[in-house]
């Protein structure tokens, strides 16, 4: 699949490659969404990986201290560090938790206890020692929102579940309720796309019902399904667009279209001028990779 990446700038320095939304920057909130180069892991998890618990072949999971370093290297983007910043424990809901300023450093360093069990934070300009949240993924959609009245930024992890849960739509309204719509921007970062997703009845089903109780009748399941190449139709396999479904979410809780920005980088097939991956992909890899990251600065730091 070829690059298509409009409404995002790609940077490099040294050996990190990272995109970012211009709608973001423009509004001065520092981001990115990380490549899978420039870090110090090896094997599966080479280079820039920031899971500790998912595994290679042999059921190794990547070394603390390698993780921690690629959050430093990776960090260093937004002039913050690791411990000044957030991660949690994500399990594929829809629950968004506001960080609290005691939250600092959950999810990054050893020595302190994960957050939560969620899959977006919100990080408000009242917590004034919270510098940056962090998602990761390997082939979910990272989403990035920001108010640009209110400062106030979130960081979200969607794959199907949390997609069909709507968690994009929720934090999106939470944003929004502070101010206007109006003043919401999102961006809806490298992701696996609609050329290499192929899912089963299940996920047709749970986006179906998902789409009946949020557009009632005014929606067409094929706007983001479409039947697999190989089969006719009911044959209980579909390609689908995720970042499609996400983008309509978050537009239905009265976010502009014109807001929200969507990088089509398929994680699981896009490659450099190496013949490289671009991003760790699960699905690429059989399940055996590291996770790529996504941050977003608070608009106080």
């Amino acid at each position: 699949m070829p690059i298509n990446c409009s409404g995002f700038t790609q940077h490099k320095k040294g050996e990190l490659l990272t995109y970012t939304a211009d709608r973001f920057i423009e509004a001065g909130f520092m981001h990115f969404f990380a490549a899978r180069f420039g870090g110090v892991s090896s094997g599966a998890f080479d280079s820039l990986n920031v899971s500790t618990t998912r595994t290679d072949k042999n059921g190794l999971c990547d070394k603390r201290e390698n993780v921690l370093e690629n959050y430093a290297r990776a960090l260093s983007l937004l002039d913050v560090l690791p411990e000044d910043c957030v991660t949690t424990v994500q399990v594929h809901s829809d629950r968004i938790l506001r960080v609290k300023e005691e939250d600092t450093g959950k999810g990054i360093l050893p020595h302190k206890p994960p957050m939560e069990d969620c899959d977006g934070l919100i990080l408000d300009p009242s917590n004034h020692k919270t510098k940056g949240i962090c998602i990761k993924t390997a082939d979910c959609v990272p989403i990035l929102f920001a108010n640009i009245k209110t400062g106030t930024v979130a960081a979200v992890h969607a794959g199907w579940r949390g997609t069909t849960a709507n968690i994009a739509g929720k934090a999106a309204a939470l944003l929004a309720k502070e101010s206007s719509p109006d003043d919401v921007i999102a961006a809806i970062g490298p992701h696996i796309g609609f050329c290499c997703y192929e899912v089963g009845e299940s996920v047709y089903h749970a986006a179906n019902n998902l789409l009946l109780s949020v557009f009632a009748s005014h929606f067409d399941i094929f706007d983001y399904f479409t039947p697999y190449p190989s089969c006719s139709l009911g044959c209980g396999k579909y390609n689908v667009s995720l970042a499609k479904l996400n983008k309509a979410l978050i537009a239905n809780v009265g976010i502009s279209e014109n807001n929200i920005s969507v990088c089509n980088i398929c994680t699981c097939c896009s490659k450099n001028e190496k013949n490289e991956n671009l991003f760790f992909s699960h699905r690429a890899s059989g399940g055996y990779s590291g996770t790529f990251l996504t941050a977003i600065r608070s608009a106080l730091v």
